[in-house]
Order: structure tokens, then sequence, then C-alpha cells
């Protein structure tokens, strides 16, 4: 085993899960599930997630098994990359449950090196929840506007008139509002149209039915928007700059092109063989 390296960047500890990891070469007769665990079990990998959560890294580490035994697209990964992508999560001490929102850890099938891959997501709630651990955001809000509820934006202040009311349920927008404790305020609005042009241009499958813009519409929109006001006016705190890093989006386009998503598979599925399988476009916009 490789002893682990005292940094505080968060690159250095991502690799040192790769050195301390077992290899997966000649050992692949054995469960997945079963390297996963092995892998926590190591002194090395639990210092360094309890440097990360301190008294939670028990409780993190074991929803990392957990979230891996429920998830078969998620096993065609390797263990040791699932786990440095959650290293991501719990160095922003965001929880990697589906259910909570918060981060997620994605599998997508790389066209380049021909294997499927883990990917750390940051959610809309994780979003915020960051926000609100600066301690400078006094109002954080962001979702679809309905038709009949926008009226009008002033193109020079950028402030929003959001009064109308609502005629029905059809989704025509998507808004976004951040105002600081000092007083600073921004908001930004953009049409479905605006909206779709922005996921065909950074997903390719846009219109595959595994692209979560096709089963999430409503919160890809909504989290798009706030990333989007975030990254322009908003106060970028260390572990918003680090989560803006981790996170493939704008700033990696270039990897979109060939990193798919895979659809969800039934736990009680057999052994996924991804050979010749429509997946939706990696996306994290």
């Amino acid at each position: 085993m490789t002893e682990i390296r005292k940094t505080n960047t968060n690159q250095n500890l991502i690799q040192d899960i790769a050195k301390t990891a077992p290899a997966m070469s000649a050992q692949m007769a054995a469960p997945r599930q079963d390297k996963l665990k092995d892998l926590i079990g190591t002194t090395q990998v639990k210092e360094m997630f309890r440097n990360a959560l301190q008294e939670h890294a028990d409780s993190f580490l074991a929803s990392i098994v957990d979230l891996y035994n429920n998830d078969r697209s998620l096993q065609a990964c390797n263990p040791n990359e699932v786990l440095m992508e959650a290293f991501k999560a719990a160095t922003l001490k965001l929880p990697i449950n589906k259910q909570l929102g918060f981060a997620f850890i994605v599998p997508f099938k790389d066209a380049k090196l021909g294997k499927v891959v883990p990917t750390f997501q940051l959610g809309y709630k994780g979003y915020v929840q960051l926000c609100m651990r600066t301690g400078a955001y006094k109002h954080i809000n962001a979702g679809p506007v309905y038709e009949g509820e926008f009226v009008a934006e002033d193109r020079l202040t950028g402030e929003l008139d959001l009064s109308g009311a609502k005629t029905s349920e059809k989704t025509v927008g998507f808004a976004s509002y951040i105002e600081t404790v000092n007083g600073f305020s921004k908001s930004i609005y953009w049409s479905v149209d605006k909206m779709n042009a922005h996921a065909k241009r950074y997903s390719k499958s846009f219109g595959s039915g595994y692209s979560p813009w096709a089963t999430n519409y409503e919160e890809m929109g909504t989290k798009t928007v706030l990333r989007n006001l975030l990254s322009k006016f908003g106060i970028l705190s260390i572990e918003l700059e680090r989560a803006y890093l981790a996170e493939i989006g704008d700033v990696a386009d270039d990897q979109l092109s060939v990193a798919t998503e895979v659809p969800a598979i039934e736990a009680a599925a057999p052994e996924p063989d991804y050979s010749g399988t429509p997946f939706a476009e990696s996306e994290s916009a």
C-alpha cells in the first residue's frame, strides 16, 4: 500500500484513493460489490473520509456501499473510480442519497475509453446548500415559469415581473433570483426556447428518451438557470468553486460529445451489456 500524502488539495487526495486501491485486473472474478467493500475497509480510505467528514465518515461510507449495491448501472463502473467520485461529494459534505437530491454519482459510457465511468454531479439542492453555507445570501430561488406568469423583463436592470396569473401547467421558461445580505440582487429569465437551445448544445442526445432533459425537464432547467446565475453573478466560496470544477459542466463541454449516460437498469436484471445500447448524453448543464 502506498502511504497517503498529507495534503490539503482535493486533487491529490483523489489520486491517493486510486493509489491505495486494490488492483482490478487479475481479480475480476469476485463481485465488484465485494471489491468496493474491501476498498472501503482499508485504513487509508477510512482515514481520508474521516479527515473530510469527521464523525460522519462511517455513515457516508455505508451510503456508498448502499448506492453501489442497489444500482446495477453503477456496478458496471470500476469500484475504485466510484469511490473517487464519491469522495468529491464527501469533501463538499453533501450526501449522495438519490432521494435527497444534493449530489449524484451517475454512470456514463465513455466512447473514447470504451468503458462505463462514474461521474460526480451536483443537484439543484446541492447548489442551494453550498450557497447557504456562505452566509452571504439573503434570498436564493429558482424554478419553472408557467404560462401567464411572465409579464416583462427589464433588459437594463435585469429585473423580472412575474406577477401574471398562472393560466395553465405549461412551462414557458425558467427564472432564478439571488440577493445577498449586502443588498446586491440579480435575476435572470430563460425562455423554453433558450433553455432547449442550451440543452441541445451541451447534450448531443437531447431528444433521447433516456436524457434527463426528457425524464426530469423542470429539474434540469431549474438547476441550469441557477447554475448560470451563480457562475456569473454569485459569490464564489471555495466550496462552490470546487463544486464547479468537480462537475462536468459548461467549462467541459468538449467532454460531453464522448460521454453518454447509462440508462437505469432494474435491480433484478442480468449483468448489463452496453454494446449497441442507446445511451443518453452526459448532462450537468
